[in-house]
């Protein structure tokens, strides 16, 4: 009788302990919000935009053409597209290390380039790699 309430115990333990890391683990967030401004340093007139995963958001007036700063939300990495009037499947910019104040002089590519006068649209992804 000894051995099969020690038995028990020992099984609801093991139970117990097993069942942890799931109740721990961090939910894998399904969208995020990305806040653009017409200004350099996030001045001028700017929207914040709830942002499903994999799906493209068209850029509105007055920020169409016109970004001077784009902030994507934690763990997403952006795309933003300028070189289309919508988006593209490769992006012509990934944003994925915090915020970006001057798009209108901003080295993306290994050169200084005007993306905020030509973004027309961006679609985020979970990034879990991300800075």
């Amino acid at each position: 009788m000894q051995y099969s309430s020690a038995l028990v115990s020992l099984l609801s333990l093991a139970i117990s302990i097993t069942a942890l890391p799931a109740a721990e683990k961090r939910q894998n967030p399904t969208s995020t919000t990305v806040t653009l401004c017409t200004g350099i340093g996030f001045t001028g007139f700017c929207q914040t935009f709830a942002n499903e995963f994999e799906t493209c958001t068209q850029i509105p007036a007055p920020l169409l053409k016109s970004t001077g700063s784009f902030n994507p939300g934690p763990q997403a990495l952006c795309r933003l597209t300028t070189s289309a009037d919508t988006c593209t499947p490769h992006g012509d910019l990934f944003i994925d290390n915090g915020p970006i104040d001057n798009l209108y002089w901003y080295n993306g590519t290994g050169e200084f380039e005007n993306y905020g006068n030509s973004a027309t649209s961006f679609l985020c992804q979970q990034c879990t790699n991300c800075p």
